[in-house]
């Protein structure tokens, strides 16, 4: 690899995080760095500042959490797997950042990439 693919390469954009994630990506952060107890948040994707706040996982009951991540746009195709799929939400305006005061930076909407127990 010559020099100038080795700083294209490290200067690249990360790719953009699949709206499907297996459980093996997770497992060990559910396991070892969100904790039990209710309201714990754990975060697992740094965000950018002033842009958004990357992906949380955050503990709703003792075995429930989900995965949220403010900076995934989602893409046509992720609708339809959404629909197939009850551990996934796309909810209305997700991807998108809008202001509710006039001093806001931002104010985003997340995807849902995993609920641990959708009802």
């Amino acid at each position: 690899m010559s020099s100038n693919q080795s700083k294209q390469s490290d200067t690249a954009a990360p790719a953009q995080t699949s709206i499907l994630l297996h459980p093996d990506e997770f497992a060990y952060d559910e396991e070892k760095n969100l904790g039990r107890a209710n309201g714990n948040t754990y975060q697992r994707i740094p965000g950018i500042e002033n842009v958004h706040d990357g992906q949380i996982m955050v503990r709703l009951k003792k075995k429930r959490y989900i995965i949220i991540d403010y900076g995934y746009i989602p893409k046509p195709e992720d609708y339809a797997i959404s629909n197939a799929s009850p551990h996934i939400s796309i909810p209305e305006g997700a991807g998108q950042h809008r202001c509710a005061t006039k001093d806001c930076p931002r104010v985003g909407v997340p995807v849902m990439l995993y609920d641990s127990e959708p009802s």
